[in-house]
């Protein structure tokens, strides 16, 4: 690609022939030569394999005149470009950036042996339908109008239909579209959902711009809507090598196609892009990324079906969002479109260093099919969420489907990149012959009559316990049940009987867990002792001594009524936590440190009593305050 001097290419507006070239004429703009050859003060020709010639000369600027080759018509702009073929040539007039809300004129001078006795104007606003004006015809020119309601903050792409006296149609460009240059003012793009405030996981967001940026830094974006650079009140990081982050101002430039996390403490705040220019639309755009995570978003000021992206070297890619709590089910809710201003996390599984992003592409119903089946053969999904706090969230997702590998699959996702490392929950997958070696979904083959996970859960920072929870256990079968299991305090908790609370965990190790889910008797054999002790059993609570809250759990080889209580040192009872039915397996209540009254006790030790139809059993705990 060459560029023009400013007084050359704003002479004369330029460029297509039937051969597929293309040259835009406007002010500032590139000009893209197909099938020939440019060159200063010279001039050069190219013959295609249809007979078409080119020849293109750049010099000094002449009127538009009409000369002669020795293979047929030519059609000379003085010096500056001259366009060759057999039987007929033509030029088009293309305008320069224009805003939206204002016409934009094209014009198309024909040479022709047969005159041009019909002509359309054909245009698509962002990815909407196509729509065409009819053209005028006079003297060999052809002209019409894009009307000024088209041009919009979406894009815009058209081309020319034309048809001679004898019915012979051609096509102007030959292939593909023009694009409509548009510029835009500040305020003409807003993200459509506010920031939500605060200073929590919950309050992230990832954002990227669908222009280019007049001045790409990010700074005067930044505090043009979140104010001065203050690490209280807003940060802005990208994603480098190795999950590592950088943050402002050390960040890169707004680029389009770029993703960036965002957070300020003050909700409710709409950003608005600013001004620059609408990536043209009548080529995909391209985006440099790396092996492994990328934050990407929409380059374009539409929605994009997940087809129109594409790794140059066709090899597969995992793509996640965020939002409002944390990353999406990459099973359950998988991205079907990309948002404008809004960023996206994807992991590229190979080497390629092209990401493209196709405008032209929609999404249609045998794409939405393919989606369909995949649901369709999902047998079920569990989802097993990890809680810190209010709002610092982490999930996997295990599952059955039919024709799913036990290996690595494309159901398989591999675990997004953190941020905000409050808590994280992953299954490690290092036996797979994949790049990633942590997962945020496993799903497995169909037929088994249970499954087995392993997984981690990390507490980074000191927030309290955390609470594990899972979602889907009705979609079981309904003899089946999901265990979560804690060897190292060798415990197994039903998951169908609410969260599991896990305390004591030292921050930053991994605790590994198992998530079994299968039928009672699969349960029973993978379980043991744990799912079915073979007598009356009370441990001795957790943690132990403890300040606000202590699990305390037992055992019942099969069902029978209990009572479970706490004494004081005096044998007085402070409180009662159950008195009643329990099925056989283990159990667990959590007491808050408030007498029957409500009112918290005093630091000590107390007494645990367990009181059962086979036995009566004591342990003893402390409360410090």
């Amino acid at each position: 690609m060459r560029m023009f001097p400013n007084h050359l290419v704003a002479a004369l507006g330029l460029a297509a022939l039937l051969m597929g070239a293309a040259v835009a004429p406007a002010l500032g703009q590139a000009v893209h030569v197909r099938g020939g050859g440019i060159a200063t003060g010279t001039s050069v020709s190219s013959e295609s394999t249809d007979g078409q010639r080119l020849i293109s000369q750049v010099g000094p600027v002449a009127p538009v005149g009409l000369g002669t080759a020795d293979d047929g018509r030519t059609l000379r702009s003085g010096a500056l470009f001259a366009f060759s073929a057999r039987a007929r040539s033509f030029v088009v007039e293309r305008p320069g950036p224009v805003a939206p809300g204002t016409a934009a004129s094209i014009r198309v001078l024909v040479d022709s042996p047969e005159p041009v006795v019909g002509a359309q104007l054909r245009y698509r606003v962002g990815s909407g339908s196509l729509e065409s004006v009819e053209m005028d015809i006079e003297n060999g020119a052809v002209s019409g109008e894009i009307p000024a309601s088209a041009v919009t903050a979406r894009g815009l792409t058209y081309f020319i239909t034309l048809v001679d006296a004898v019915g012979a149609e051609f096509r102007a460009p030959r292939t593909g579209t023009f694009a409509l240059s548009i510029a835009v003012d500040e305020g003409a793009i807003v993200r459509g959902d506010p920031l939500p405030g605060g200073q929590s996981q919950g309050a992230y967001r990832l954002i990227a711009l669908p222009l280019s940026l007049d001045n790409p830094a990010p700074g005067p974006f930044l505090t043009a809507n979140l104010g001065p650079q203050d690490n209280v009140e807003w940060r802005f990081f990208e994603l480098i090598e190795d999950e590592r982050v950088r943050e402002f101002p050390n960040t890169a430039d707004l680029e389009p196609g770029r993703g960036f996390w965002l957070i300020a403490r003050e909700g409710g705040i709409a950003l608005e892009a600013g001004a620059g220019r609408l990536v043209d639309l009548d080529a995909p755009f391209e985006q440099d990324i790396r092996s492994g995570w990328n934050l990407i978003g929409n380059p374009f000021n539409f929605s994009l079906p997940v087809d129109a992206l594409a790794l140059e070297s066709e090899e597969g890619f995992s793509l996640r969002s965020f939002g409002p709590t944390d990353w999406n089910n990459p099973v359950g809710s998988p991205v079907e479109e990309l948002t404008p201003f809004e960023g996206y996390a994807l992991f590229n599984e190979g080497d390629a260093t092209t990401l493209r992003f196709d405008p032209e592409v929609e999404e249609d119903e045998d794409a939405l099919t393919e989606h369909q089946q995949i649901a369709d053969a999902i047998a079920w999904t569990l989802q097993l969420r990890a809680e810190v706090g209010r709002e610092a969230h982490a999930s996997v997702v295990a599952g059955v489907a039919e024709g799913a590998s036990d290996g690595w699959d494309a159901l398989d996702h591999p675990q997004p990149p953190a941020l905000f490392e409050d808590v994280a929950l992953t299954f490690p997958r290092e036996d797979w012959e994949h790049p990633a070696q942590t997962f945020s979904s496993d799903v497995r083959a169909d037929g088994a009559d249970g499954y087995s996970w392993a997984a981690e859960l990390t507490r980074y920072g000191d927030n309290g316990p955390a609470r594990l929870r899972a979602l889907g256990t009705d979609d079981l079968p309904s003899d089946w049940a999901a265990y979560l299991v804690n060897d190292q305090a060798e415990t197994a908790h039903d998951l169908s009987e609410g969260p599991m609370d896990i305390s004591g965990l030292k921050a930053g190790r991994p605790l590994p867990l198992r998530l079994l889910v299968g039928s009672t008797a699969y349960l029973e054999h993978e379980l043991g002792e744990l799912l079915r002790p073979g007598e009356v059993v009370l441990d001795s609570g957790y943690p132990n001594p403890f300040r606000t809250q202590v699990h305390l759990r037992y055992g019942l080889p099969e069902e029978q009524h209990v009572r479970l209580q706490v004494f004081d040192t005096l044998g007085r009872e402070v409180a009662l936590l159950h008195d009643g039915e329990a099925s056989t397996g283990f159990h667990e209540h959590v007491w808050d440190g408030r007498d029957r009254s409500g009112a918290p006790v005093a630091s000590g030790v107390y007494f645990v009593r367990l009181q059962a139809e086979e036995a009566t059993l004591t342990e003893s705990i402390v409360r410090v305050r």
